[in-house]
């Protein structure tokens, strides 16, 4: 039998990140050790530090990891050239991002270090959040000139929107203590945000 398959060097990164996303999230920054993310990676501490520094700067590297993840799942989308069904399926996209366990581990840890990190802050907000609105935006005002939506500025019914997905996804993450969401599927509740976005937002 064939034992468990060796990551090649160039996979030990996302190898390391992907540890440290769960170690991070069950111990957080400060109790995390690097020799746990080590052991579960399944390679040396040294190996670790070959690629990062510190833990400071793996925390770093595993942040920004979620975050290239929450632009791609926008990014990647083909369009169609309908507009009405690019938006959907944008949001469909990163809603399925949003609801996923790594964003929500992510996130988590976003909160309860980002006092540590203040620069973190201002990156997210240039590199990931403002590319975003943009893409949303580009969408909207296409579908202003196809007169599928009602005209408007795109870059803030954008911001409305990613919000209200951003914010449902952290509600249902949070399904034990608000039970207002319980009887909601996933898919439910990103249909409900749609259909309120869509229908403030069409052509009548």
């Amino acid at each position: 039998m064939e034992g468990p398959r060796k990551r090649i060097p160039e996979e030990r990164p996302g190898q390391i990140l992907e540890a440290a996303l769960v170690v991070f999230g069950e111990r957080g920054l400060a109790s995390a050790r690097v020799e746990e993310v080590a052991e579960r990676a399944g390679i040396s501490k040294g190996t670790i530090y070959l690629y990062f520094p510190s833990k400071e700067d793996l925390f770093r590297a595993v942040i920004r990891s979620t975050w290239s993840g929450m632009l791609e799942s926008i990014e990647s989308v083909e369009p169609s050239g309908d507009a009405r069904a690019d938006l959907m399926a944008v949001c469909g996209s990163f809603w399925s991002f949003l609801r996923s366990p790594s964003f929500a581990t992510a996130h988590r840890l976003v909160v309860s270090e980002i006092h540590s990190f203040p620069d973190m802050a201002c990156k997210f907000a240039e590199c990931v959040r403002q590319p975003i609105l943009r893409h949303i935006g580009a969408l909207l005002d296409r579908g202003v000139t196809q007169n599928v939506f009602t005209p408007g500025d795109g870059l803030v019914r954008a911001r409305l929107l990613f919000s209200m997905l951003l914010q449902h996804a952290i509600w249902c993450a949070r399904r034990a203590q608000l039970r207002d969401l319980d009887s909601y599927s996933d898919d439910e509740v990103l249909r409900q945000v749609l259909e309120f976005f869509l229908d403030a937002t069409a052509v009548r």
